[in-house]
């Protein structure tokens, strides 16, 4: 019996420093945190960050089409993020303890947003949403 000490992934794949879970067998993908776990130490979003609407990877074209649930959780150095218009879909605490998140665009793409999505952000945090 082989046992393995990797660590468990809550990712598929990673490109450009956007981590990724592959949520159908229609190349659709959600963005997901970089860890095992979402409050760990691996969960580093950082910046200024503007999500694709298409990701390559391994030969294949990817839509991306939702945030998941806790994606961004705990990024507190995370300043701002751009979401495109494939998204329909953000899940709950997708950003929630977000303290240094001072903007953030939603497209009208979006028909859910969870629960205590920005629960714990920046009390001067801006949405603006794109019509």
């Amino acid at each position: 019996m082989l046992i393995s000490h990797l660590p468990l992934l809550a990712h598929d794949f990673e490109v450009d420093g956007i981590y990724y879970n592959i949520i159908s067998s229609n190349n659709r993908v959600e963005v997901t945190y970089k860890g095992s776990l979402h409050d760990s130490d691996y969960n580093e979003y950082t910046g200024d960050i503007a999500i694709p609407r298409i990701v390559n990877f391994n030969g294949v074209t990817y839509s991306v089409k939702s945030i998941s649930d806790d994606a961004f959780n705990g990024c507190w150095d995370l300043t701002s993020i751009e979401i495109p218009s494939s998204v329909s879909l953000i899940e709950e605490f997708a950003f929630y303890g977000c303290k240094g998140l001072t903007s953030i665009e939603i497209p009208d793409s979006v028909e859910y947003i969870g629960e205590d999505v920005f629960d714990g952000c920046n009390d001067n945090l801006v949405i603006t949403i794109l019509l």
